[in-house]
């Protein structure tokens, strides 16, 4: 009996020995496949990247931002997470976009204010999450001086509470204002702008970005009345 039970923990510990074994193994050719995909995703990161800023002129960076920034950062943001920023703490990042920006803008780049390409990743990141839907395209680009560019743009919007809430957080403050937001919510919206673009010219970078955006147009045009505007639009 004695002889019986040793010989079955000596089979045991066999199989247990084996099973690690394998298990390393099954882990060693898992990572050398994470590792294969790596090279290939640097590989393909290195031959996108030439071909989003390819000669760095004014035109050309512009360009190459309306082409990425088209619909802001929504594509990494899940649908489920649009429209509700205050219950998000995911932080949703592009690497494609970053290294776009950090290949074409000073590293002190004015955003309206702001500073760093860091300011304009964040910025689009609000839009996506405050946004169920969000297109912005460039209708034209002029050139201006010392390399500056001037781009005409056409933003598509939805409101959605978030959206209302970021822009026009007063407007909660009244029975007239909730009722307003509720007819703003879901309303399609098209915004005429521009962004201004200056030029670093012995960097060859984008120094500033300054945007305009004529948000009361559309506004009015929905609402039918300046004094619902005025609600809207109040700052105390």
């Amino acid at each position: 009996a004695l002889e019986r039970h040793r010989e079955r923990r000596r089979l045991t510990q066999v199989r247990y020995r084996t099973k690690l074994r394998n298990r390393g193994e099954t882990l060693d050719e898992e990572v050398q496949v994470l590792r294969d995909e790596v090279r290939k995703l640097e590989t393909q990161r290195k031959k996108i990247a030439p071909r989003l800023h390819p000669s760095k002129t004014p035109l050309s960076v512009a360009a190459g931002y309306f082409r990425l920034f088209r619909y802001a950062l929504t594509a990494y943001v899940p649908c489920a997470e649009r429209c509700s920023v205050s219950d998000s703490e995911n932080v949703y990042e592009s690497h494609v976009h970053r290294e776009f920006l950090l290949a074409t803008m000073t590293q002190d780049v004015d955003v309206d204010g702001e500073r760093g390409v860091e300011a304009i990743l964040e910025r689009w990141r609000f839009i996506s999450q405050v946004q169920p839907n969000f297109e912005i395209q460039s209708v034209g680009l002029e050139s201006g001086p010392d390399g500056s560019i001037v781009a005409t743009t056409k933003t598509k919007m939805v409101m959605c509470r978030s959206t209302l809430e970021a822009m026009f957080p007063n407007l909660f403050r009244s029975d007239r204002g909730e009722y307003i937001a509720t007819k703003l919510q879901g309303q399609r919206f098209e915004i005429a702008g521009s962004i201004y673009f200056e030029w670093d010219k012995e960097n060859d970078r984008v120094s500033s970005l300054h945007h305009k955006a004529d948000v009361i147009t559309p506004m009015l045009r929905f609402l039918g009345n300046v004094e619902d505007l005025a609600l809207v639009f109040d700052p105390a």
